[in-house]
C-alpha cells in the first residue's frame, strides 16, 4: 500500500518520552529519553561529518615507561556514526592489550565492539591506533523501592560515563590491492630491515603514507572516471585505510611502525583528517566530495612534519638531502628551510639533484596562501616519473634575510602542472626584484 501525501511515516523515528501530568516515570521511560537525545546528536554528528575536530594527536611518550608507548593529546573526535569521541586528559597508551580486568560496559555505544591484537604484546608489524567511544559505571547511588518508606534496600551505579577506548588495526601490505608491484616490493625491501638508516625510514614513512592516502589508486580516476563498482564509483573508497574496513564507530588518529626494537614511526597525518562531510554524489566523489579536499591538506600537512623532523634528526648532514633518495612522492606543494649556518635545512641544488625544477621565481607573501591552497587540486608528485616542478622565492623573506635578520630561508615548490605564478609586475612592491621575459 503506498504512503499518501501529507501522511505522518513514523517507523523507526526517534521515540520521544511523553511527559503527562500524574505519569509514573520509571528508568526505562528515562533512559528512553536518553536514548532519544543520543540518536539526535548523532544525526547532528553525521550531518557534520566524521574526522578529528582538535587534539588527539599521537607523538613519543612523556614518560620512559617501555619502547611501545606513546603519548595521545586530549582531544574531540566525530566518527562515522556521529558519536562524539573524546578524551578528557593527555595519557600515555601502551601498545599492549590490557591484562587487567576490563570495566563492565555502560552499554551507551552498544554499536561499538572490542576487538585488535591479542596475546601479550602487539607483534612487529605497520598498525593504525584507532579511537572509539567507549562507557562504563563510576560511583553507587542508594536504591529504593516503591514500598520502603524511604529506606535504601541497596545500591546502584550513579553514573554512566562516556570516554574513549584505543585499539591497534594491523595493516596486512600483502593484502591491498590497487597498488603497484613495483611499490609493494619497495615497501617489502624497506621492512625487511630494522636500521637506523635515515633514508630508508624516511622512505618507509612517506611511502605508508602515500598507501594511506590512496595515491596510486586515485590516480586511476584520470583513466576511466566512469568505472563502477556495486552501481556506484570505484572511488568511494580507496587507500590502506578503506581496506581495512574498520568499524562506524573508530576514528583512525596515527599510523605506527612497531618491531622488537619497540615504535619506529608513528606518523599522524599519514591517517588522521579533519572533519568532512560525505559526499553529496556516490557516483563523482572525487569531484565534489570534501574527502579529497580534507587529503590534500593532509598530504602536505604530513610533508611538513615529516620534512621538520628529518631536518630536526639530522641537522648537521640536513644540507646534503636529497629528496629522491628520501621520498618517493612529495606533495603539490611544499616550504623547505633552507640551510643558513646555524638554522639548518636543505640546500636546493643537492636536494632537487635529478628532479626538473626551474631556478627560484619571486613572489610576494600575499601571494603564498593563495598560491599554497591553489595545490590541493593536483595530485602528489611522484618522483620516478620525471615530472617538473616551479620553486618560489617569496621576497619578505629573502629581505629579511639579506638584511641580517635571524630568519630562516625557505623556498617553496610546487607541482609543474599549476601555472607558472613567478610573473613579473612593474614596480608592484620592488622594480627590481621579480625576473621579467
Amino acid at each position: 500500500m503506498s504512503t499518501q501525501l501529507l501522511e505522518p511515516i513514523l517507523a523507526g523515528g526517534v521515540r520521544n518520552t511523553h511527559f503527562f501530568n500524574g505519569r509514573l516515570l520509571t528508568a526505562e521511560a528515562m533512559r528512553a529519553e536518553q536514548e532519544a537525545n543520543r540518536r539526535q546528536r548523532q544525526q547532528l554528528g553525521q550531518a557534520t561529518g566524521h574526522g578529528v575536530v582538535s587534539g588527539l594527536a599521537v607523538e613519543p611518550p612523556t614518560l620512559t615507561a617501555g619502547p611501545a608507548v606513546v603519548h595521545v593529546t586530549a582531544g574531540l573526535a566525530l566518527n562515522r556514526l556521529g558519536q562524539a569521541v573524546a578524551l578528557a586528559g593527555d595519557v600515555d597508551l601502551a601498545l599492549t592489550p590490557a591484562t587487567i580486568t576490563t570495566p563492565v560496559e555502560a552499554g551507551l555505544f552498544t554499536d561499538c565492539g572490542v576487538s585488535g591484537p591479542t596475546g601479550s604484546q602487539s607483534p612487529a608489524g605497520v598498525y593504525i591506533l584507532v579511537v572509539a567511544p567507549a562507557s562504563g559505571f563510576e560511583g553507587k547511588a542508594p536504591l529504593h523501592g516503591l514500598t520502603d518508606q524511604g529506606a535504601a534496600n541497596g545500591c546502584g551505579n550513579r553514573y554512566a560515563v562516556e570516554g574513549v577506548r584505543f585499539k591497534l588495526v594491523g595493516l596486512d601490505i600483502n593484502s591491498l590491492t590497487g597498488i603497484s608491484t613495483t611499490t609493494r616490493s619497495q615497501l617489502a625491501t624497506l621492512l625487511a630491515t630494522d636500521d637506523d638508516d635515515p633514508a630508508r625510514l624516511s622512505r618507509l614513512r612517506n611511502l605508508l603514507a602515500h598507501l594511506c592516502f590512496g595515491t596510486e589508486e586515485v590516480a586511476g580516476f584520470a583513466v576511466d572516471p566512469f568505472r563502477r563498482t556495486g552501481g556506484v564509483s570505484a572511488f568511494v573508497r580507496y587507500g590502506a585505510v578503506d581496506a581495512l574496513n574498520l568499524d562506524d564507530c573508530d576514528v583512525p588518529l596515527a599510523l605506527i611502525h612497531l618491531t622488537t626494537r619497540g615504535v619506529r614511526l608513528i606518523d599522524n597525518w599519514a591517517v588522521r583528517r579533519r572533519v568532512a562531510p560525505a559526499a553529496p554524489s556516490a557516483l563523482w566523489p572525487t569531484v565534489v566530495g570534501e574527502r579529497r579536499l580534507a587529503e590534500a591538506e593532509a598530504v602536505f600537512l604530513q610533508f611538513q612534519d615529516h620534512i621538520r623532523k628529518l631536518i630536526q634528526d639530522n641537522p648537521g648532514t640536513a644540507g646534503t638531502l636529497v629528496a629522491t633518495n628520501y621520498f618517493r612522492y612529495l606533495p603539490p606543494a611544499g616550504l623547505l628551510q633552507v640551510n643558513a649556518g646555524s638554522l639548518p635545512g636543505i640546500t636546493v641544488s643537492a636536494f632537487f639533484s635529478g628532479t626538473l625544477y626551474q631556478d627560484p621565481q619571486g613572489i610576494e607573501g600575499a601571494q603564498l596562501p593563495a598560491l599554497l591552497r591553489a595545490t590541493f587540486n593536483y595530485p602528489p608528485v611522484d618522483l620516478t616519473q620525471g615530472e617538473a616542478l616551479w620553486l618560489y622565492q617569496v621576497r619578505e623573506n629573502d629581505l629579511a634575510v639579506t638584511g641580517g635578520q635571524a630568519v630562516q630561508p625557505y623556498v617553496v615548490f610546487t607541482t609543474g602542472h599549476l601555472p607558472l605564478l613567478g610573473d613579473g609586475r612593474f614596480d608592484m612592491s620592488r622594480w627590481n626584484y621579480f625576473h621579467f621575459t
